[in-house]
């Protein structure tokens, strides 16, 4: 049996050789054939003996060429048929296994083999990092366009596959299928996902449900298993009508990176991450933004020790009202820019669990958040920071806002820090003579 994984190369070649066939002294060989003595002459026998002498060694050494002949022929002959080349059926099932042939199966608890689903066509294509460098796919696992699928949902058995389900597992075994059901009161079909025991994920999980651009719901239903994950960036990449998820059974325990998770998941009013394990996460740009109908994130539960950048999470997020943050623990974060950039919809943000010793970028980290009426900032460190440009920016509603506690020795820039933000205090005994571009600062 082989590991049934969902793979993420859909390009990978198997490695590893062919066996090779050599020969050693086996019956063929000839090496060492002693040689045949005659009688030495001189004994009794007199001359029937000595003309005798010569016809032994003869006779003997003819036997011995005929029974090497035929040994060799026949060894000839095995060595032949052991070195035809295999069938198309078996080349076949060699192509479909990557790796090893030798390698075992990797075994759940129950010592069952694990299915994974297969990463290939995934939604991103060309260079991750900006929109520009990002092409949208549409191919749903090599069998029809992601933008028919109004829900995705995960089973652990194959028992109800129908016919035309499709191999979607890594292996190409079957582990893993795929197949669609048409709802004549949806506006579009649900893509079902299933495996014995539950799917597993590929570790790169990069965009795996992106550009599903009618997708609306999403049930994980405790079958996706995701304990070896690193990657979930661009997950759900705009999936613009998506408005729930559930997160049930999904282990983000050993994910590096959720870059722009739900980036443009505008109808996206609700999601439950609280969750979220987040003690390996270094990335975090982006992951929420674009999400303009979500009205409430809880990150109380979640430890960010890890993560260097937390630029654009919430940016754009129009109707967020209310973001729990706890003790986030962001002791390595080193952006912050555009974090609640156009939040317009806060009034109350608790930042004091943020740790910003490290942060280097503030640039318009709160800017045109114009409900918001308070923030306290007194326990920020910035000793670190050398762009504070635009940070408080159209923060019309805030009253008492006191950042004499600020540390600006490192700050480079505060271009329109304070640009429309009325009720700042603190700020009379800030030496800015070092400041290279403090231009409109309140203007």
């Amino acid at each position: 049996m082989r590991k049934n994984q969902f793979y993420s190369d859909p390009n990978g070649q198997m490695r590893g050789q062919m066996n090779q066939y050599t020969h050693g002294n086996g019956p063929g060989d000839l090496q060492g054939v002693s040689q045949w003595q005659g009688v030495p002459g001189g004994q009794k026998g007199g001359s029937g003996t000595s003309s005798l002498k010569w016809l032994i060694p003869v006779v003997c050494i003819a036997a011995c060429m005929i029974a090497g002949v035929i040994l060799i022929l026949m060894s000839a002959a095995e060595l032949g048929a052991d070195k035809q080349p295999p069938t198309q059926c078996k080349e076949s099932e060699r192509q479909k296994t990557q790796g090893l042939l030798s390698q075992a199966p990797e075994l759940s608890a129950d010592h069952t083999p694990k299915s994974t689903l297969l990463m290939g066509n995934c939604g991103v294509v060309g260079t991750i990092g900006s929109d520009q460098g990002m092409d949208p796919n549409y191919d749903l696992f090599g069998n029809g366009d992601r933008r028919d699928v109004c829900e995705i949902v995960f089973l652990d058995t194959l028992a109800d596959a129908p016919e035309d389900a499709w191999d979607v597992s890594q292996a190409q075994d079957g582990g893993v299928l795929a197949w669609l059901e048409s709802d004549p009161d949806a506006d579009g079909s649900t893509l079902c996902i299933a495996a014995e025991r539950g799917v597993e994920a590929p570790q790169d999980c990069t965009g795996l449900f992106a550009y599903y651009e009618n997708l609306r719901r999403v049930d994980f239903n405790g079958c996706f298993r995701t304990e070896s994950v690193r990657s979930m960036q661009y997950l759900f990449y705009r999936c613009g009508k998506l408005y729930e998820v559930d997160f049930d059974g999904v282990d983000t325990a050993q994910v590096s990176s959720m870059h722009r998770m739900f980036t443009s998941c505008s109808d996206l009013f609700s999601v439950d991450v609280s969750g979220f394990d987040t003690g390996n996460v270094v990335d975090m740009y982006a992951m929420f933004r674009g999400c303009e109908a979500l009205e409430a994130v809880d990150l109380s539960g979640w430890n960010l020790e890890r993560v260097k950048n937390l630029s654009r999470m919430f940016e754009g997020c129009n109707a967020l009202v209310s973001v729990k943050t706890g003790e986030l623990n962001t002791v390595q974060a080193e952006d912050m820019s555009y974090l609640f950039y156009q939040c317009y919809a806060l009034t109350d943000l608790d930042v004091s669990g943020l740790n910003t010793g490290q942060v280097r970028d503030m640039y318009a980290m709160f800017s045109n958040c114009t409900s918001l009426t308070h923030i306290d900032v007194t326990g920020f460190d910035t000793s670190n920071v050398t762009d504070m440009q635009y940070m408080f920016t159209k923060c019309t509603s805030v009253t008492g806002l006191d950042v004499s506690g600020f540390d600006i020795s490192k700050v480079e820039k505060m271009h329109h820090i304070f640009y429309q933000c009325g009720g700042v205090t603190g700020y009379e005994g800030w030496d800015v003579s070092h400041v290279s571009d403090a231009d409109r600062m309140f203007e």
